[in-house]
Parts: C-alpha cells; sequence; structure tokens
C-alpha cells in the first residue's frame, strides 16, 4: 500500500494500543511502525542491484517472524534510549503497527512474505495500492485526533478511522466475490478455454475491476464495472510468449519470472527483452489507447554483466487515461 495509508494507519493503531499511557505522541511512534517494514530498501542500497530489492522487498520486515523479532528490541533500545519512554507501550506500538502494515500490503496485488523465511508471497488482490476511499477516513481521523484533550474522545475518533477503513477492506472483498463469477460468465460468452485467471480493482476505486485470463495461446484482458448494464463487455487479447532466450537464461530471471505468478510475456529485443507482468493490466483503457501494461521489466546486457530496471511507465496523457478509467467506472 502507499506510504500515506501505511502512516496514517500505523498513528491510528498507535494511539489506539497506547494513546492512554503516552498520549498524542502515540500517533507518532505509531506512524513511525507503520512506516518502519517500508524502510527495508535501505539495507540493499550498497548493492545497488534492482534483483537484490526484488527480492528482498517486502520479506523479513513484513512477516510474522520479523514482528516478533523487530518489536521487542525496538522497543528496548528507544526505552534505553528515553527513559520517559516505557517497553511495554512501545512494544505494542511496534508489533501492532508491523503487524497492520503488512497485513494491509496482502489486499494489494505485489504479494507479502508474511511467512518468511517461506518464500510464498501473499496476494488478495482486492485493493489498488493508492485508494483514497480506504485512506482519507484514517487521514481524518488521526487529523481530528490532534484537537481534542480528552483520551476518550480522542481513541473514539481513531476507533471510527479504524472500523470505516477495515470496513472498506471487507467491502472490496465483497466486492471480488460477487463479481468473479461476472468475469467467469464473460469467458464462457467469448467461448474462451480458460486456464486460470486473476482480478483485481482499477486505480484509486473498487467500483471498477479488471481481470487477466490466461488461455493456451495468450492473455485475455477485461474490465467489469459495478455500475454496467450488462456484464459483456469486449476482451484484449495479447499473445503469449514465455521463451526466454539462452543468454538471458539465469537464475536471477528464472526468479524474476516467479513474482509474476506464471501471469507473463517475453518481448525480445536483440541486446534487451521485456518481461510484461500482467497481473496488473494496462493503462486506462486498451480499446481507446495504444496498449501498455501498468508493470514490466527490463532486462539488458551490458559488457556480459545484467541489468535489471523496472518498468513504470509515465504516460504524457496521464490525465486524459484517468477520465477513461471515470467514464469505464460509470459504465461508458
Amino acid at each position: 500500500m502507499d506510504s500515506l495509508s501505511q502512516l496514517v494507519l500505523g498513528a491510528a493503531i498507535g494511539y489506539a494500543v497506547a494513546g492512554k499511557k503516552m498520549g498524542k505522541q502515540a500517533l507518532l511512534w505509531g506512524a513511525f511502525s507503520g512506516t518502519l517494514p517500508d524502510l527495508d530498501f535501505i539495507p540493499t542500497l550498497p548493492f545497488n542491484d534492482e534483483f537484490v530489492y526484488l527480492k528482498h522487498h517486502r520479506g523479513f520486515s513484513h512477516s510474522i517472524l520479523g514482528a516478533l523479532v523487530m518489536s521487542p528490541l525496538l522497543a528496548l533500545a528507544f526505552s534505553r534510549l528515553k527513559k520517559t519512554l516505557r517497553f511495554i507501550p512501545l512494544f505494542n506500538i511496534f508489533l501492532w503497527g508491523i503487524l497492520s502494515h503488512l497485513l494491509l500490503d496482502c489486499f494489494t496485488t505485489w504479494g507479502t512474505q508474511v511467512f518468511w523465511p517461506l518464500s510464498t508471497r501473499v496476494s488478495w488482490n482486492t485493493i489498488f495500492i493508492v485508494d483514497p476511499l480506504y485512506t482519507l477516513p484514517l487521514v481524518g481521523s488521526v487529523f481530528a485526533t490532534c484537537f481534542y484533550k480528552s483520551h476518550h474522545v480522542r481513541k473514539r475518533v481513531v476507533m471510527i478511522g479504524l472500523i470505516v477503513s477495515s470496513f472498506y477492506l471487507i467491502w472490496a472483498i465483497g466486492v471480488k466475490q460477487y463479481l468473479n463469477p461476472q468475469f467467469e460468465a464473460l469467458f464462457s460468452h467469448h467461448k474462451l478455454d480458460v486456464i486460470r485467471y486473476t482480478t483485481r480493482p482499477t486505480a484509486f476505486n473498487s467500483i471498477l475491476w479488471s481481470t487477466t485470463a490466461e488461455t493456451s495461446s495468450g492473455y485475455y484482458y477485461g474490465q467489469i464495472s459495478l455500475l454496467d448494464s450488462t456484464f459483456q463487455g469486449p476482451l484484449y487479447f495479447f499473445k503469449k510468449n514465455h521463451h526466454l532466450p539462452d543468454k538471458f537464461n539465469e537464475k536471477k530471471v528464472q526468479e524474476l519470472i516467479s513474482y509474476t505468478k506464471g501471469y507473463y510475456s517475453i518481448t525480445d529485443q536483440k541486446n534487451s527483452l521485456y518481461i510484461h507482468d500482467f497481473r496488473y493490466g494496462y493503462l486506462g483503457d486498451p480499446w481507446l489507447n495504444t496498449p501498455k501494461p501498468v508493470f514490466a521489466y527490463l532486462l539488458e546486457k551490458e559488457g556480459g554483466a545484467l541489468l535489471l530496471s523496472v518498468d513504470n511507465p509515465r504516460p504524457e496523457n496521464g490525465p486524459d487515461l484517468l477520465k477513461q478509467v471515470w467514464n469505464r467506472l460509470k459504465g461508458i
């Protein structure tokens, strides 16, 4: 999830579990604990290697084991550094802040190694990485808390924010469970022999959802909005290509491909290639644009070295793409 969501979730959790003993400073410590797991990029900086970062991102720091190890150590360290800080409240803040962070990340698409050191990545694909309807209730409650003097009132405000945002997560799960059969009916309507499929919400909302369905020949991409009058829209086809050239057939690349969970296609460009990750779909409406996957890996050979860069396109027509999502969301 985005940094702001994790920060305000951590702040709200921090006050909920330790506000009575620590007052408003519990908000600050909670914000820190909610942000802490995403600092896992710092140990990878000396390597200057995207392979290392991708392998370890959302690893130990986003795991149950990580939460159980880091929480007492951090609480002990800070309580020793500053005598006015007590171990137990800090421990509660760090434990629940980190656990809430990794739980929220599980709702997104990338995947979180909750059970590290096992390599399995948990991803429920029920919320877009940035969703204002989830974040705003938390922002509002944390901001409002700063203006009340009574602990009971502050805690009530924080709990309202946590409850509303949590219900939004439950709502998103319900929408996914409702729309999955609609996507299956869409595949049947187009007479597709689907091997498997994945679904997720489109950018910044939980009304318009998209799917990537795998067949023997390729992938079909489609969208369904809760506001559609009929669930029998078109499907966009992208040919499957899993052939990996020999010069790129390395352990690192195979590991990279495993992150896509099999939803990928390779575009070979002589000394470079793209691995398109189809779990994220396309930017905007592929029927109105030259479609480009939201997420891809660019691999290049330079002097025998294998270089990796993550390709997140930043199109010049971004406002037009958002307008397309908005129009499609409305069932247009």
